[in-house]
């Protein structure tokens, strides 16, 4: 992504339950309207038991950044 004055990138980094987590968000501003164009998460989540609860997690994950994004 090129920087310029209507694009930027957002970045978190979080620690929680012995495990890391990220996440980074591309947003454009056109006309004072506020677009995400992109999320990318990633979790090290070590050893993975049953793969339903992990795609259950990234989709709560997303989820609440959308939450933000819509209320803000």
């Amino acid at each position: 992504m090129s920087c310029s004055r209507d694009k930027g990138r957002g970045a978190a980094v979080m620690y929680a339950f012995g495990r890391f987590l990220s996440m980074v968000a591309d947003i454009s501003v056109d006309h004072e309207e506020v677009r995400l164009s992109r999320v990318v998460c990633a979790v090290n989540c070590s050893v993975v038991v049953i793969r339903t609860r992990l795609g259950r997690r990234f989709r709560a994950a997303l989820f609440s950044v959308a939450l933000i994004y819509f209320r803000a």
